[in-house]
């Protein structure tokens, strides 16, 4: 017997990967530049089969492990993050004021998930920029919210 537990809540990994120009018709007839493909532990174990100099690997752009809730992988919030430029002043350090965009459990508990996760994003790149001397003007970062209302990145 199956129990519940077994079919929702397996460790899973989120590979996206990159469709090589010659797979682009065939696999999405031109629509996608890239696909997210969910594996389970053996489907995370093939992958990793692959040689490490093997033309897979050109490929991927990210693995992310993930933890299968009862909604599938949770429900998506996608942040489109572009740094806060001033066109006046292109030459000085980029302001990351994650602080102005308010306390993360105010946001969450408000029902403001994608302010949260922006803020997440302003984070990443004030520690990015302290820790490495890089200032980050743009990214696409994925989070998921599963049912318990819990965002992760």
């Amino acid at each position: 017997m199956v129990s519940e537990k077994s079919i929702h809540y397996k460790d899973v990994a989120l590979i996206r990967e990159r469709i090589l120009p010659e797979e682009v018709q065939t696999v999405f007839d031109g629509h996608k530049q890239d696909i997210l493909r969910i594996v389970n532990d053996t489907g995370f174990m093939k992958t990793f089969q692959q040689r490490a100099a093997h033309e897979y690997w050109h490929s991927v752009l990210y693995i992310q492990t993930n933890v299968k809730s009862k909604i599938g992988c949770g429900t998506p919030i996608v942040v489109k993050f572009r740094a806060p430029l001033k066109s006046e002043s292109l030459d000085q350090e980029i302001v990351y004021d994650y602080q102005a965009l308010g306390d993360d459990t105010d946001l969450v508990m408000n029902g403001r998930e994608e302010r949260y996760c922006l803020k997440q994003c302003y984070k990443m790149c004030y520690y990015v920029q302290k820790l490495h001397n890089q200032e980050i003007l743009r990214m696409k970062a994925e989070f998921t919210k599963d049912e318990n209302g819990t965002v992760r990145l």
